[in-house]
C-alpha cells in the first residue's frame, strides 16, 4: 500500500477496527511502466522564469507530507509569522499526478536536502512563486496576515500555472493567547515574580529557518550578536505550550534538563492587547540522541562508558522531575526528545538534555499498557468511523475510571492545571506514574545500550523518516547482562515480550502486512511483494489486528480498574496484571546503571 497521510493515520490508530474495506485491484495489474514522455513534456512546459517574481524557500515538511514550512525570501530575517503552506491529502491527488510528481515523496526524506531535491518540492515552490507574483500588493498582504494563518494549495496540477492557491487568514491562534498579566495571575503561587524572564516583542526576532512545526531558529539582532536561538510556538491548542512554559519556569534547574526560557515572546493581538505567543530557548546544534545513535549505529563508535553516562544523566533528570511538585512526572521520554550538548573543560564531554514538557500522552509504542490502552479508548471516542454505541461505551468507561476525564481533542482555554492534560497519566497514582516512566526508560535504555536509534515496533507519522533498524526491540546484542535484566524488568507488560507486533509494517516506501517486510530487499524485490499484496490485504490486516487489540484493551482495562478499586479479582486478572510489582523504581534503575558504569 502506498502511504498517504490519511492511510497512515488510519492504520496506526484503533479506529481501523471499524473501517469497511471494499475490493481493490491488485497493485501490479494496471501499472504504468514509464512516465518519461509526460515528465519530458512537463519539463518543457514549466521551464520558465517569473519576471520580478518572489523567490520562495523551503525549510521543512511535516512528517505526514501535507504541511510545508515554506515562505517567500522577503520574509527571511523578518519576524517569524508561522504562515505555512498546506496541500490536500495525497490520496486526493489524481493517480497520474501522484505518480508523476511523487507527491508523497516528502514522507520518506530524512534530510532537508533530500526534500528540496524532490521534483514535487521544486514544482510547489515554482507554483508559489508564480502565484505570489500575480497577487496585487503581495508583500503587504502577506505581512498583514494574522500569526498562524496559512496558504492553501487546493489543487495539485501537473502544470504549475494550473495550481489553485490562496491565503487563509486565521484568528484562532491569536484568540487563544493570554497576556503576561493573565499568566502571572494564574501562576502567582508557582512562579515567583523574580523567576520570570524578560519579555521581547516578536518583531525583534529575525527568522533564519523553520525546520519544524513548533520550532523556528532565529537571531535577535538588537542583542548585537549572531547567536542562534530557538523560538518555540504552537498554533493549535495553546494550553500545552503554556503548561510547558509553567513547568520550565517553576522547575529547579538541573544540568540534564533544558534551561528555563531566556525570553517570553509577545505580540499584538488583532482583538486588542498583548499576548504571549511563544518563548526563546537555547539552541543545541549537536542534534538529538536519536540522530547521534543513528550516526554511530553502523560503526558502533560510542564507548560503553559514554552509554552509561547518558543513561545515568537521563535517570537522574527523571528523579529530579519526580521531586518537584510542579512537574512530578515526564511523559515525553524517547530519543527524539533528548538533545546533546558539549561540556567539560575542553568541550570534550557530550551530555544529554531533556526537553518537551508539554506532558502529552505520547506514542503507543513508548507507553506502558496502563497508559496505551486508555489512549486507545480516547482515540475511538474521537473517531468518525466507530459506531456510536462503541463510542458511548468507551466514554462511560473512561469517566468511571477517571471522573475528571474530558475529551483531549477539544480545544479549551488554558486553566492552569497542576499536572497537565493527559487523562491516561492523570488517572494513575504517583507510584503508578513512576512505574509508567520506568517502562519508557527501559525502552530508552535499550536504544542507548544496543546502539539503535528507534525501537521500530509501530507505525507513526515519522515511520518513513526514521532510520532503518535491522534490530527490533526486545532483541539484545550489545547490552551488558545487568542492563539486559534491568530492561526486562522495566518493560514488563510490553507486548513485544509475548511476540505481539503491529499488523502493518513499512517495507521500503510502502506499507505491508507484518511478515511481508521480511521480504524487503532491492526495489525489484519490493515491487514483486507489491504485486502479491493488495491495499485491501494491508487494510484487512490492520482491521483484524486492531479488533484484537481493543479486545485486549477492554480485558486489561476492567482488570486494572478492579485492581485500583480494590475489588475482587476475576479469572484471568492475575495473568493480565502480572507486570505489577515487576518494574523497579527509578532509584533502583540508577543503582544498576552506576554499578555497570563503575565496572568499566
Amino acid at each position: 500500500m502506498d502511504p498517504t497521510a490519511s492511510k497512515l493515520e488510519l492504520v496506526m490508530h484503533p479506529k481501523a477496527a471499524f473501517i469497511t474495506i471494499g475490493t481493490s485491484e491488485r497493485k501490479g495489474r494496471h501499472r504504468q511502466h514509464s512516465w518519461t514522455p509526460i515528465v519530458r513534456l512537463l519539463n518543457q512546459s514549466d521551464n520558465f522564469d517569473v519576471p520580478n517574481g518572489y523567490k520562495w524557500r523551503l525549510d521543512g515538511v511535516s512528517s505526514d507530507g501535507t504541511r510545508f514550512f515554506a515562505y517567500p525570501e522577503l520574509a527571511a530575517n523578518d519576524m517569524p509569522m508561522r504562515i505555512d503552506v498546506y496541500i490536500r491529502d495525497q490520496a486526493e491527488h489524481s493517480s497520474l499526478t501522484r505518480h508523476v510528481l511523487h507527491t508523497n515523496g516528502t514522507m520518506f526524506c530524512k534530510s532537508i536536502e533530500d526534500i528540496r531535491g524532490l521534483r514535487f518540492s521544486r514544482h510547489l515552490l515554482k507554483s508559489l512563486e508564480l502565484w505570489s507574483s500575480n497577487q496585487p500588493n503581495f508583500e503587504e498582504m502577506y505581512f498583514q496576515l494574522p500569526f498562524g494563518s496559512y496558504i492553501a494549495v487546493d489543487t495539485i496540477s501537473l502544470y504549475v500555472r494550473n495550481m489553485n492557491i490562496h491565503c487563509v487568514p486565521c484568528y484562532e491562534t491569536e484568540q487563544q493567547w493570554l497576556s503576561p498579566a493573565q499568566l502571572q495571575k494564574l501562576w502567582h503561587s508557582d512562579v515567583p515574580v523574580q523567576s520570570w524572564p524578560d519579555m521581547i516583542p516578536l518583531t525583534q526576532l529575525s527568522l533564519q529557518t523553520q525546520p519544524r512545526d513548533s520550532i523556528s531558529l532565529v537571531t535577535i539582532p538588537h542583542l548585537g550578536s549572531s547567536r542562534i536561538f530557538v523560538f518555540k510556538s504552537i498554533l493549535h491548542d495553546m494550553r500545552y505550550m503554556y503548561h510547558e512554559l509553567k513547568m520550565l519556569l517553576s522547575m529547579p534547574p538541573h544540568p540534564n534538563i533544558i534551561q528555563k526560557p531566556l525570553y517570553l515572546v509577545t505580540h499584538q493581538r488583532r482583538f486588542g492587547g498583548i499576548g504571549v505567543c511563544g518563548f526563546i530557548l537555547s539552541y543545541y546544534p549537536l542534534g538529538t540522541l536519536q540522530q547521534m545513535l543513528w550516526q554511530a549505529s553502523i560503526s558502533n563508535t560510542i564507548h560503553m562508558k559514554t552509554r552509561c553516562q547518558w543513561a545515568r544523566e537521563i535517570t537522574e533528570a527523571l528523579l529530579h522531575i519526580q521531586s518537584t511538585s510542579s512537574a512530578e512526572f515526564y511523559t515525553g521520554l524517547k530519543p527524539g526528545n533528548i538533545v546533546m550538548t558539549r561540556r567539560g573543560d575542553n568541550n570534550d564531554r557530550v551530555e544529554t538534555v531533556l526537553l518537551d514538557f508539554e506532558q502529552r500522552t505520547g506514542r503507543y509504542t513508548w507507553s506502558p499498557p496502563e497508559v496505551r490502552y486508555v489512549s486507545y479508548f480516547e482515540h475511538v471516542v474521537a473517531s468518525e468511523t466507530a459506531p456510536m454505541e462503541i463510542k458511548e461505551k468507551y466514554r462511560a468507561m473512561l469517566r468511571a475510571y477517571y471522573p475528571d476525564w474530558q475529551p483531549d481533542w477539544l480545544v479549551r482555554p488554558y486553566r492552569n492545571p497542576r499536572l497537565g492534560y493527559s487523562g491516561p497519566w492523570l488517572a494513575l497514582t504517583p507510584q503508578e506514574r513512576e512505574s509508567a516512566e520506568v517502562f519508557m526508560l527501559g525502552k530508552l535504555l535499550w536504544c542507548i545500550f544496543e546502539g539503535v536509534p528507534c525501537i521500530d515496533d509501530g507505525l507513526n507519522f515519522d515511520t518513513f523518516r526514521e532510520p532503518y533498524c535491522a534490530q527490533r526491540f526486545p532483541g539484545f546484542r550489545r547490552s551488558p547482562q545487568l542492563i539486559r535484566d534491568c530492561i526486562r524488568r522495566c518493560t514488563a507488560g510490553a507486548p513485544e515480550w509475548r511476540g505481539r507486533f503491529p499488523a502493518v509494517a513499512k517495507c521500503g516506501n510502502k506499507l505491508f502486512p507484518y511478515g511481508w517486510d521480511s521480504s524487503c530487499g532491492s526495489d525489484d524485490d519490493n515491487d514483486q511483494v507489491a504485486e502479491a499484496v493488495s491495499e485491501e490485504d494491508t487494510l484487512q490486516a490492520a482491521k483484524t489486528w486492531w479488533e484484537e487489540e481493543l479486545r485486549d484493551a477492554e480485558r486489561f482495562f476492567h482488570a486494572f480498574y478492579r485492581h485500583k478499586a480494590g475489588e475482587e479479582k476475576q479469572p484471568g486478572d492475575e495473568e493480565i496484571l502480572s507486570f505489577l510489582g515487576q518494574r523497579p523504581t527509578l532509584m533502583h534503575v540508577l543503582d544498576v546503571i552506576q554499578n555497570v558504569e563503575c565496572r568499566i
